[in-house]
């Protein structure tokens, strides 16, 4: 997270230094007092990211621990149940057993 943060303001420092080269420096002053009235709500969906990206790698390492030990409790040539395989899905996302059973 914090290497997006530095490359967002390597960015803004980019664009800056080329506002200014080319004359537009009223533009980003512009830019700057909008940036300032939308600081608080730009951190909050920051944190959001960061909350997100935080549970999504939850869910992958929980789902891999999941993997390791039906892989460990199952013989090589074990296929998964749908049952098994519908533990990785959300609700929403599950499989349907094309057989209806």
């Amino acid at each position: 997270m914090s290497q997006m943060v530095r490359r967002l303001n390597d960015e803004i420092e980019s664009t800056a230094n080329m506002c200014v080269r080319n004359g537009k420096v009223e533009l980003l002053k512009k830019v700057a007092r909008e940036f300032r009235v939308e600081q608080k709500s730009f951190l909050e969906h920051l944190e959001e990211l960061e909350d997100h990206i935080y549970l999504c790698f939850l869910t992958i390492n929980r789902s891999r621990r999941l993997v390791v030990r039906l892989g460990h409790t199952r013989s090589p040539k074990h296929q998964f149940t749908l049952q098994e395989l519908n533990m990785f899905y959300p609700t929403s996302k599950r499989i349907e057993d094309p057989g209806g059973t």
